[in-house]
């Protein structure tokens, strides 16, 4: 059994393009905001179709590009962290080789995660 493993790491953001980051979850509020980071640290901003953006993000992103080095969406509530959600997409994504960090940005922070699927020991 296969199980999701979430490490906090430092990325490849400069201090300026996490304060932009910042600024678009500002900006954004009280909707939550998404986008991607390409290839040469390219951040896009993508419209969030979600029927329920105060509290989720949808969006028309080609997880197949080769050039999207992450997906960052934007918790106006202030978590820092991966929502339940956010989990399933995330395993999701890794177990379709969707190798890409994922961003969780709020006013305050941005973190970015590195996912993989592990084996889990199963106990008799």
């Amino acid at each position: 059994m296969k199980v999701l493993q979430l490490e906090l790491v430092a990325g490849c953001l400069s201090e300026h393009q996490r304060k932009h980051l910042r600024n678009l979850a500002l900006q954004g509020m009280p909707n939550e905001v998404c986008g991607v980071v390409y290839e040469h640290d390219i951040i896009v901003q993508y419209q969030n179709c979600s029927s329920n953006p105060e509290h989720s993000f949808d969006a028309e992103i080609d997880i197949g590009d080769v050039g999207v080095k992450a997906i960052w969406h934007s918790h106006p509530s202030g978590m820092d962290g991966p929502s339940a959600d956010d989990l399933k997409f995330i395993e999701w994504c890794v177990a379709h080789d969707h190798n890409f960090h994922h961003i969780i940005v709020t006013s305050k922070t941005v973190n970015e995660f590195k996912a993989k699927l592990i084996d889990k020991a199963t106990t008799v």
